[in-house]
């Protein structure tokens, strides 16, 4: 197999086992077993996880030198990902009564940034940099400071999970442009789509939200 296809496979291997935690979060990812494990030598390997590394999807360990993964548990992903979620809920709910217009446009810039980045393919980390671009721009829009620095906490926490999982969700982001659209458009229609896309992209069990936005 030709160099550049086998660091390419190995890369896409490797990021959907960071994805599916199939290497365990928070641990030193042990290159001699994944060498063996992908059948693979260790210098189309090693070039792999530079570049997984260089993207942020895993981590540089030291002392010593090495890769790790993430830390958080997928339980505790999924656990801020539904807090991220019930959050900017609650807040399009407050902010479509009063988002002046001054507000509106760099929620519009924000998404027409994001959606311009996913028509060109852009490096999955500038993507996920205007994704929280945009949930920043709409928590703004609370002028909650307490709300806002428990967003960037999350999206912080979030990052490596989101930018490996990136390339293989269609559409993922579908339900947070219809909510910060409907936000700047006052849009209600549009808001109740985006959170009946996002209530069937959870699991049945962990389903918390579920305001009603009769009467804006």
């Amino acid at each position: 197999m030709h160099g550049n296809k086998c660091v390419w496979r190995v890369y896409r291997t490797v990021r959907r086992q960071v994805v599916y935690g199939v290497l365990p979060p928070g641990t030193r990812i042990n290159e001699s077993a994944l060498s063996r494990d992908l059948r693979v030598s260790r210098t189309p390997l090693r070039e792999a996880l530079n570049r997984l590394a260089g993207e942020g999807i895993i981590g540089r360990a030291s002392p010593g030198g090495g890769f790790t993964c993430p830390c958080l548990s997928d339980t505790a992903l999924n656990r801020i990902r539904q807090h991220r979620a019930a959050l900017l809920s609650r807040t399009a709910a407050q902010a479509t009564r009063s988002a002046a217009a001054t507000h509106q446009r760099p929620i519009i810039r924000a998404c027409q940034r994001y959606e311009t980045l996913q028509s060109a393919q852009a490096r999955p980390a500038d993507q996920l940099r205007a994704r929280h671009a945009i949930c920043m721009r709409l928590i703004g829009l609370t002028r909650n400071g307490a709300d806002v620095a428990q967003l960037n906490r999350w999206n912080q926490k979030l990052w490596h999970s989101d930018l490996a999982a990136l390339p293989f969700q269609p559409q993922p982001d579908l339900w947070l442009t219809n909510l910060a659209l409907g936000v700047a458009w006052q849009d209600n229609a549009r808001i109740s789509k985006a959170l009946a896309i996002l209530s069937d992209q959870m699991a049945p069990t962990d389903r918390p939200i579920s305001p009603h936005f009769e009467g804006f």
